[in-house]
């Protein structure tokens, strides 16, 4: 029986609908392409105690589970298969002068070559008709995970990103893994290094259509395809990722532009006066002193508004495009 393109449309996503997990008051539910990434954001207050039960509840296998899980048309609701976590941990080393985070390492492969640790990777290269014979799936695989110099490195040598980058090839490889589910080390990364992560989970997901759900700050996220925001989810009854140009068009005037807005010596009587005379929704993002505006009507007059009413006070002034930061704070607020 011939596939409808419906259906090879199907075998290509990542779909979770009406998932319940312990400690979120929301159901989630979210549709992702093979090869995306998809950012997830808790409540800093809750994080730990959500984060925990969020892995928990899509990696392991449990008959009891309430809502859907489809992997590339399959169902794995009941028995998992397709997902993983990378999990680590750091290991704190600290003295009066300086506190340094370095990852935990496994000291049951420490002392081994990295060469030898990436097993099972003639099978992964098989799956992705990929040569193996002559090497060229092996080291296309390696090079994508930036590990292709480190093959004859006792694990215990690598820094920290390129052991990052081996836990998450371990996945990959040993448990046939479709999507990598993983909070990202962000204390560990320079720029440079963070840049680095950032493409290779990119070109997993482009050559191999590795998935990836990662939870990290709303800075890290701005680069994923979709955003999963579980902040605040007691106000509603559903959590569903959207992409983040969506996600914008939510806020006041479609998400064109914002006003940020800086003064001098500011009052608490100053901020009554904004929020009386003016069409917008007010934040402050330091007590008296700076605004993030967001024009509910015609932003030209929300600005003359702002100028009539504490235009003396104002030095620094500014339209701006909104980031995921602005929605994220918009949505909090509201």
């Amino acid at each position: 029986m011939n596939k409808t393109d419906k259906d090879l449309q199907q075998d290509q996503r990542i779909s979770v609908k009406n998932l319940k997990i312990p400690s979120i008051e929301s159901q989630i539910s979210f549709i992702i392409n093979t090869g995306d990434i998809l950012g997830v954001l808790f409540e800093k207050e809750k994080k730990k105690k959500q984060l925990a039960n969020f892995c928990k509840t899509l990696t392991t296998e449990n008959e009891d589970t309430r809502g859907n899980i489809t992997i590339k048309g399959i169902n794995v609701t009941s028995k998992r298969r397709g997902i993983s976590q990378v999990e680590w941990r750091y290991q704190s080393h600290s003295d009066e002068y300086f506190f340094n985070k370095k990852l935990e390492r496994d000291h049951k492969i420490n002392q081994k070559r990295v060469k030898s640790v990436l097993k099972g990777l003639r099978k992964f290269c098989k799956k992705h008709k990929q040569k193996v014979e002559n090497l060229q799936g092996r080291k296309l695989f390696l090079q994508t995970m930036h590990l292709d110099q480190h093959e004859k490195n006792k694990i215990r040598e690598l820094t920290d990103s390129e052991y990052l980058r081996v836990l998450i090839a371990l996945k990959i490889l040993q448990n046939e893994a479709d999507v990598i589910l993983m909070e990202v080390p962000e204390e560990l990364f320079g720029n440079l290094e963070l840049q680095e992560f950032k493409r290779i989970i990119r070109d997993l997901g482009r050559i191999y259509k590795i998935s990836f759900i990662l939870v990290a700050s709303r800075e890290y996220l701005a680069d994923c395809d979709h955003i999963l925001n579980l902040t605040a989810t007691r106000k509603r009854k559903k959590s569903t990722a959207s992409r983040i140009e969506s996600l914008l068009s939510t806020i006041p005037q479609m998400g064109e532009e914002i006003l940020k807005v800086e003064i001098n010596d500011g009052s608490t009587a100053d901020v009554e006066s904004l929020r009386a005379f003016t069409d917008a929704v007010i934040i402050e993002t330091q007590e008296n002193e700076s605004f993030t505006i967001f024009p509910e009507k015609d932003i030209d007059k929300t600005i003359t508004d702002i100028f009539r009413v504490i235009g003396k006070k104002v030095y620094n002034f500014k339209r701006v495009k909104p980031s995921l930061t602005e929605y994220l704070v918009f949505m909090e607020q509201n």
